[in-house]
C-alpha cells in the first residue's frame, strides 16, 4: 500500500516537481556563474548614489542594493516600475544574464510563473512524503541500474532533501505569529538625515532602504543572513532581526559557493530520482500490458516451456519460417490472449509437460482462457514434448488441443508428439529439410569435470546431493538461470541441469540430487544422475550444450527477488545471489533435515552476514513433529512478501511440482489476507505472471 501511494502520488505532481526541482538548479547555479563582486557598498557610497538619484528624479519610495552584480533596484515614488541602475554611478545599467537567469527561476520556483503557488506547495508536500517513505520502501546496496540509481540517491540524498523540503514549508508557514505593529511617524524623514544618524552604526553593506508612509526603513545585513532594521528618525537604537535560518538553510546561501555547489549536485540528484522513477513506472505499465505482435506479423509461434526445450524449438521454428520470408511473432502463452489466435494466417503452438501432466505455468492463464472464447475459422498445428517413461506423456499437449477444439479452432496435420530427443518429430512437423536441423541443439561443448563434492552428509535419510564444478577449452556463454543438458551414456532423452555459478569465463557448475526409486521391490537409481553421481571421475569428459531458459532469467533492472527452493533447487539461486550480491535478495530454502541437507550451508550463511542475502528463511520438514515446507515461511511474512511485491519484486521457484503449487496457493494465501477475495487473489497472481514476475523451475 505504502509504494503503491509513493508511485501515485509521485505521479500525479510529477510535472510541477519537474519545474520546481529544475527551477531549484538554476537557483543553486547562478551563484556559481556569477563572478565575486570587486567591491561591496558601504553605506557613504549608497547614500551618495541615492541622493543623486532623488536629485535628478525625486523622492525614493525603495531601493535594493545587488552588490554582486553592481546593480541598485529603486522605484520613484512619481514613477511606475522599477529600474535598474548601476550601483555607484546611478547610470541605467543592463540586466547581466546571470540574473534575468536568477529571476526567471525565482518565478518558477515559487509560482510556477502563473501565481500557482498552491501547486508549488502540494507539490512539495509530496515531495516530503515521497523522502520519508521512501526511506522505508528500499534500503540501498549497489546503484545498478534505473532502480538501484533511484533507490541510493532517495536514501543518501534523504537528510538534505528533508532539511530543503521542511524548510520550504516553513518558508510557506512562518511559525511565531504576526509582527507588531509600528505607531506611524508624523514627519518622515529625508535620506541624508537619515544617513547621517548611520555614522554612529557598525555597518558592513547596505542591502535595503524603504520610505514607507511612517517614514525613512534602512535594513541591512551581514554575510551570515544576520538583518538589521532601524528606523533613524526613532530616538532607537537598530533592531536586530535573528538569521533567518529556513531561508538560508533553504536556499544554502549560508555558505557561499561551496554550499552552492553542494545544493546543486542535490538537485541534480533529485533530477536523477525524477527520472528514474518516471522510467520505473513507466516499464511497470509497460510491462502490465500485453505483449503487442511486431507490425506486420502474420504468422505466430507461441510456446509453454518448463525447462527451455519448447522456447528453443519455437525460436528454431520461427528462424526457419523467417528464412522463407514469414513475418512470424514468437512469444510465450504468457503474453497472448486466447481471442489474439484469430489475427493470424497461421498458428503454430509447442507445448512441454511438466510435473504429472500439468501445463507449465505459462500455458495456465491462456488454457483457461479458452473455455470463454469462440475461434471459429482459427487453424493451428500443435507439437508436444515429453517423456514416455512418465504415465501422462504430453498431457499438457493433449489439454491444450482438447480447448483449442472446443473453441472451434482446428488442428493441421495431426498431434504432433515428440518423445526424448524432438529433432525429427520437429521437422517433419515444421516442414524443415534432413539438413534443417534445430540450431539450438546443434551447439554442444565438450567440458572437463574438474571437482566434485557431496554436499549432505550422507547420514540418517538424508538424499544424496552433488556439486560438480567443470572447465572447458572455451569460454562459456551463459546466463544466471540457464540450463545445462546432458545426454546420458546410454542414450536416451536429454537432463537438464540448472547451473549453480554466475558467469565466469571458462567454468560452470551443477548440483545433482541421485534420482532413485523401488520397482520390484528392487533399487532404482536415474541414467544421468546415476552416471554423474556415482561414476563419473575428475578429469572425465563430457558432452553438453548449454539451453537458455529466458523463463527463468533475473530481472534486468535492480528490482528484489524472492527465491523458493527446496533440496536441490537451490542451484539456479546460487548463481542468483553471487550475481548480484549488492541488490535484494530474499533466499526461503527447505530440505528434510539441518544437520545433512542444508546443501550450501555455510556459503548461504556467509551471504547472510555480507548483507548478499536480506532474509534467508529456512524450513527443515523433519526436524519438526508437524512439517514445515518453504512456502510455508513464505505465507508466515505476508507484510514482507507484500512490500517487496509493491517494490517490483520477482518471485522464482525452483524444486519438485508440488513446491511451485505450494508456493501459488502461499501467494494467494497473502493476497486474501491482505485484504483481497478469492477471484482478486487470484488476479493479483495471474498478473504477476502476465507481467513476467512469477518464474517456476520444476521438476
Amino acid at each position: 500500500m505504502l509504494a503503491k501511494l509513493h508511485r501515485y502520488l509521485a505521479a500525479l505532481v510529477a510535472l510541477p516537481l519537474l519545474l520546481v526541482i529544475f527551477s531549484g538548479l538554476l537557483l543553486a547555479l547562478t551563484p556559481l556563474l556569477t563572478p565575486d563582486a570587486e567591491t561591496r557598498p558601504t553605506p557613504a557610497q549608497f547614500q551618495q548614489t541615492l541622493e543623486t538619484l532623488e536629485q535628478q528624479q525625486g523622492p525614493i519610495r525603495f531601493a535594493f542594493a545587488l552588490p554582486e552584480h553592481q546593480l541598485v533596484m529603486v522605484a520613484f515614488e512619481s514613477q511606475k516600475g522599477r529600474q535598474f541602475l548601476d550601483l555607484y554611478s546611478g547610470e541605467p545599467a543592463e540586466l547581466p544574464w546571470q540574473f534575468q537567469l536568477s529571476r526567471f527561476a525565482k518565478g518558477l520556483h515559487v509560482n510556477l510563473l502563473v501565481d500557482a503557488n498552491w501547486l508549488v506547495e502540494l507539490s512539495t508536500w509530496v515531495m516530503l512524503f515521497l523522502s520519508l517513505s521512501g526511506l522505508f520502501l528500499a534500503r540501498p546496496k549497489s546503484p545498478k541500474g534505473a532502480m538501484g540509481w533511484h533507490t541510493a540517491l532517495g536514501w543518501y540524498g534523504a537528510p538534505l532533501m528533508l532539511v530543503v523540503t521542511v524548510t520550504g514549508l516553513l518558508m510557506l508557514h512562518p511559525m511565531g505569529g504576526e509582527q507588531p505593529k509600528q505607531a506611524p511617524h508624523p514627519s518622515p524623514m529625508s535620506l541624508d538625515r537619515a544617513f547621517a544618524k548611520l555614522d554612529e552604526v557598525d555597518v558592513a553593506a547596505m542591502r535595503m532602504v524603504r520610505r514607507p508612509p511612517q517614514g525613512v526603513t534602512l535594513y541591512w545585513e551581514n554575510d551570515q543572513g544576520t538583518r538589521w532594521q532601524w528606523q533613524p528618525d526613532q530616538q532607537q537604537s537598530a533592531v536586530t532581526q535573528p538569521t533567518r535560518w529556513t531561508r538560508i538553510l533553504h536556499d544554502g546561501s549560508f555558505g557561499g559557493r561551496p554550499a552552492a555547489f553542494i545544493y546543486a549536485l542535490l538537485c541534480i540528484s533529485a533530477l536523477v530520482l525524477w527520472g528514474t522513477g518516471f522510467y520505473n513506472w513507466v516499464r511497470r505499465a509497460r510491462l502490465s500490458r500485453p505483449t503487442k505482435a511486431p507490425e506486420g506479423a502474420c504468422h505466430l509461434v507461441a510456446y509453454a516451456s518448463q525447462t527451455g526445450s519448447a522456447a528453443e524449438l519455437a525460436k528454431d521454428t520461427g528462424s526457419l519460417m523467417e528464412s522463407r520470408g514469414d513475418k512470424v511473432h514468437l512469444c510465450s502463452l504468457a503474453q497472448l490472449k486466447a481471442e489474439d489466435l484469430s489475427q493470424y494466417l497461421s498458428v503454430r503452438l509447442l507445448i512441454s509437460t511438466c510435473g504429472d501432466g500439468e501445463m507449465p505455468i505459462q500455458g495456465q492463464d491462456f488454457l483457461e482462457s479458452l473455455k470463454r472464447v469462440s475461434l471459429k475459422g482459427v487453424s493451428y498445428q500443435l507439437l508436444g514434448l515429453g517423456d514416455s517413461r512418465y504415465a501422462k506423456f504430453c498431457q499438457a499437449a493433449h489439454d491444450l488441443d482438447g480447448a483449442l477444439r472446443r473453441s472451434g479452432a482446428s488442428l493441421v496435420g495431426g498431434l504432433a508428439l515428440a518423445d526424448g530427443d524432438p529433432t525429427q518429430v520437429w521437422q517433419r512437423w515444421a516442414g524443415a529439410t534432413d539438413s534443417e536441423q534445430p540450431q539450438s541443439m546443434a551447439n554442444t561443448v565438450s567440458l572437463r569435470l574438474e571437482d566434485k563434492m557431496r554436499l549432505d552428509d550422507g547420514q540418517g535419510h538424508t538424499r544424496e546431493t552433488w556439486r560438480l564444478r567443470f572447465s572447458c577449452a572455451e569460454p562459456l556463454s551463459y546466463r544466471c538461470g540457464d540450463l545445462l543438458k546432458l545426454r546420458p551414456a546410454q542414450g536416451g532423452t536429454e537432463r537438464a541441469y540448472s547451473i549453480a555459478s554466475a558467469p565466469d569465463g571458462n567454468g560452470l557448475e551443477i548440483c545433482v540430487t541421485l534420482h532413485q526409486w523401488q520397482l520390484d521391490d528392487a533399487p532404482r537409481i536415474g541414467l544421468m544422475s546415476g552416471q554423474l553421481c556415482h561414476e563419473s571421475q575428475v578429469g572425465d569428459l563430457l558432452e553438453g550444450r548449454i539451453a537458455a531458459h529466458p523463463g527463468f532469467r533475473l530481472p534486468e533492472d535492480c528490482s528484489p527477488i524472492i527465491m523458493v527452493a527446496a533440496g536441490c533447487g537451490i542451484a539456479p539461486f546460487m548463481g542468483f545471489i553471487r550475481q548480484r550480491p549488492q541488490l535484494r535478495n530474499w533466499l526461503l530454502f527447505g530440505n528434510r533435515h539441518r544437520q545433512g541437507d542444508f546443501l550450501y550451508g555455510d556459503q548461504l550463511l556467509q551471504h547472510q552476514q555480507s548483507r548478499a542475502l536480506d532474509h534467508l528463511d529456512l524450513a527443515f520438514s523433519r526436524d519438526q513433529q508437524q512439517k514445515v515446507y518453504a512456502q510455508d515461511r513464505l505465507e508466515q511474512n505476508p507484510k514482507r512478501v507484500g512490500a517487496w511485491l509493491e517494490l517490483g519484486a520477482h518471485v522464482y521457484v525452483c524444486g519438485h511440482q508440488s513446491l511451485g503449487e505450494g508456493v501459488r496457493q502461499a501467494l494467494l494465501s497473502v493476497f486474501i489476507s491482505q485484504g483481497s477475495g478469492p477471484e482478486q487473489a487470484q488476479e493479483q497472481l495471474d498478473q504477476l505472471i502476465k507481467q513476467g514476475r512469477y518464474h517456476e523451475d520444476l521438476f
